[in-house]
């Protein structure tokens, strides 16, 4: 056995010179190495990294640092990064990498973007594809109108939506007049001429509660696909109340429901409602603010005068 006793290397904290040099080479190209995936940094990166090696290099280590950098520099024009990634542009001053941020998305402001921002809100919607191909293959045109509410005219087969609405207030209005739209042209609608003053109300009130419903479940549709509309319609409260508690009953007396047979339940019951909000008064028109019973019992006074 050797009984010297073994040569204990310097503390790494006091070594000098060669092998302080051969660290921040290896740390040169293992930097190298890392940012060669991120030509989307571009030539600030290669700059913060050549100031900081040279400011803590000793030796050799200020040549070698600024030949790494120059080395990334070249990879980095070879890979067509000159500041923003995609190889586009110069660089933003405003950011300290030369990165570009995506743009946050502009905010429709005039009724035609406010439009053509509902109808993209509609294609996230089963319920809302279909509206828009109903409207599209009867050739229901959508204007759009300053004050005054929105509505069907039948004797146009147009719809209007008042402009000053949201993209997500349009989004309910084009789905509730679709329906509206959809009772004329298939000639399901009342007949204010040759049904009983109590029959037209009655139906027209079913018409205006189906075209609620059809709105409110495609907007469910629509934030169910992450897009987070928060309009509401005046009976939407109404319908969620009894979805859930139709869901929350049924799940009780039969614990095994599927969520199919647990949807149907909930859409029934809010569909009732819905329309139970009409009957009531509960729901008043965007024209000139009446009731829905007193709306529609007075188009028909005007048509069959004492």
């Amino acid at each position: 056995m050797n009984s010297s006793k073994p040569v204990r290397p310097p503390h790494p904290c006091h070594r000098r010179g060669a092998a302080s040099t051969e660290n921040i080479i290896l740390v040169s190209l293992v930097a190298i190495a890392c940012l060669s995936v991120l030509t989307a940094f571009g030539r600030q990166v290669s700059e913060l990294f050549r100031r900081s090696t040279v400011a803590v290099g000793t030796g050799e280590a200020p040549a070698v640092a600024a030949a790494a950098s120059a080395a990334y520099e070249g990879l980095a024009q070879g890979s067509g990064s000159s500041g923003t990634s995609g190889g586009a542009g110069t660089g933003d001053a405003g950011s300290p990498f030369g990165v570009t941020p995506d743009a946050p998305p502009k905010t429709p402001t005039t009724p035609e973007e406010k439009l053509a921002a509902a109808k993209e809100l509609l294609r996230a919607s089963p319920k809302g594809r279909e509206v828009l191909k109903y409207l599209e293959d009867h050739n229901v045109q959508i204007e759009l109108q300053s004050g005054d509410g929105s509505f069907y005219d039948p004797s146009t087969g147009n719809m209007t939506v008042r402009s000053e609405k949201s993209p997500g207030e349009m989004l309910l209005t084009i789905a509730h007049e679709a329906n509206h739209a959809k009772a004329d042209k298939e000639h399901t609608t009342a007949d204010v001429d040759k049904d009983t003053r109590e029959d037209y109300v009655r139906k027209m009130l079913a018409e205006e509660a189906a075209g609620d419903v059809q709105a409110i479940e495609t907007k469910r549709e629509v934030n169910a696909a992450g897009k987070g509309v928060t309009a509401m319609k005046a009976s939407e409260a109404a319908y969620d109340a009894a979805y859930d508690k139709a869901a929350k009953d049924l799940r009780a007396a039969k614990p095994k429901a599927t969520a199919a047979e647990l949807d149907a339940a909930g859409k029934a019951a809010g569909a009732a409602a819905v329309l139970q909000a009409f009957v009531d008064g509960k729901v008043i028109t965007s024209t000139n603010n009446k009731t829905y019973p007193n709306f529609y019992g007075d188009e028909w006074d005007k048509r069959h005068p004492k």
